[in-house]
C-alpha cells in the first residue's frame, strides 16, 4: 500500500451476472479504509420491458478489515470467482477464505480454497 493514493481495489471477485469489489484508501494519516461495492447487471440481461438499471451498491467506509470483510460476508464470497487480489493483502485474504464460515456454518468448498491459493500466489511482475 506505500504509495498509494486516492480508491485502490483490493479485492475483485466475479459473480453471474456482476462482482464485488473491496476497496481501499488511505486518509491523510496513512490509515487504511475499506468499502464494498456491489454491481449486479443481471437485469441488463432481461428484455426491455423486465429490465432495470444495473444493481450498485456501496458500502460505508470503514477503519476496520473485520468489519469490511463482515460485511463482504453477506455474500458466499470465497465460493465465487477471485479476479483480483492486491499483492499487500494477499496474506489477509487468503486467511479469510480459509476462515469462511457459510450461513450454514460450513466452510469454504476445498477446491475454492484452491481457488484462492492459486490467485494469491501469482506473481504480479509482468
Amino acid at each position: 500500500m506505500s504509495g498509494q493514493r486516492g480508491t485502490f481495489i483490493i479485492l475483485e471477485i466475479g459473480a453471474e451476472g456482476g462482482s464485488l469489489k473491496v476497496l481501499g484508501r488511505l486518509d491523510d494519516n496513512c490509515m487504511p479504509y475499506y468499502s464494498i461495492q456491489l454491481r449486479d447487471q443481471s437485469l441488463e440481461f432481461l428484455s426491455e420491458e423486465e429490465s432495470g438499471s444495473t444493481i450498485r451498491r456501496d458500502s460505508e467506509w470503514t477503519a476496520s478489515w473485520d468489519d469490511a470483510i463482515k460485511n463482504l460476508g453477506r455474500y458466499p464470497w470465497p465460493m465465487l470467482y477471485p479476479l483480483y487480489v492486491h499483492p499487500d493483502y494477499r496474506e489477509r485474504v487468503l486467511a479469510n477464505v480459509e476462515q469462511y464460515r457459510g450461513r450454514d456454518g460450513q466452510p469454504a468448498r476445498a477446491s475454492a480454497v484452491e481457488k484462492w491459493t492459486r490467485v494469491c500466489q501469482q506473481d504480479t511482475a509482468m
